[in-house]
């Protein structure tokens, strides 16, 4: 039998166990710095657009970039 066949099987059940587990670990903890990363940006937005001032009115000779 080729080693590809017989390695599953003579590993003990906790080892697919425990791999199981670091790969869901590290899947949660991929999602959760995917969503830290896109809430940073949408605040980062939000906060760019609220601290554009509008242009003042007329009567003024400056503006505010």
């Amino acid at each position: 039998m080729p080693l590809g066949e017989t390695l599953p099987h003579s590993l003990p059940w906790y080892f697919g166990l425990s791999v199981f587990i670091l790969w869901l670990a590290a899947m949660i903890t991929l999602g959760i710095l995917i969503r830290r990363r896109l809430r940073a940006r949408r605040d980062g937005r939000r906060a760019h657009r609220q601290s554009q001032q509008p242009a003042l009115g007329s009567g003024h000779d400056l503006e505010v970039w």
